[in-house]
C-alpha cells in the first residue's frame, strides 16, 4: 500500500475565493459550509468566496475560512479516503494540528 501524507494548511494560505469550486462541486463540501455559517453564527463561506485579501489576513477571519475550507476539501475527498490512514499528517499551525488531530470527530451543530 502506498505511503499517504495529508498536509493541512495554516494561516497565511488564505486566498479570496477559498473554497468556492468545492462548495459549487459536491453536496458535502456545500455542507461544510452551511455547517458552519450555522455554528459560528456568522458567513464565513461569504468571507472566503467574496472576502478581500485584507479580510482574510485578520487571524479571526483567516483561522474559521481555513477551517471552513479545509473540513469542505476533506469532505469532498471522503468518498475516496474512507479507507486510507494516513502515514503522516503536516500542519502548519498549532490551531490547525490541535483540529487535524481531532477532525473526524468534529461535528458542527445540525440544522
Amino acid at each position: 500500500m502506498p505511503k499517504i501524507a495529508f498536509v493541512f494548511p495554516g494561516q497565511g494560505s488564505q486566498a479570496p475565493g477559498m473554497g468556492r469550486e468545492l462548495f459549487h462541486a459536491l453536496g458535502p463540501a456545500r455542507e461544510a459550509f452551511a455547517e458552519m455559517d450555522a455554528a459560528l453564527e456568522s458567513p464565513v463561506s461569504a468571507l472566503c468566496f467574496e472576502g478581500t485579501a485584507e479580510q482574510l489576513q485578520l487571524t479571526e477571519n483567516t483561522q474559521p475560512s481555513i477551517l471552513a475550507a479545509s473540513v469542505a476539501a476533506w469532505r469532498f475527498g471522503q468518498p475516496w479516503l474512507d479507507e486510507v490512514v494516513p502515514y503522516l499528517q503536516a500542519n502548519r499551525d498549532f490551531v490547525e494540528c490541535f483540529l487535524a488531530e481531532r477532525l473526524p470527530a468534529i461535528r458542527f451543530p445540525r440544522q
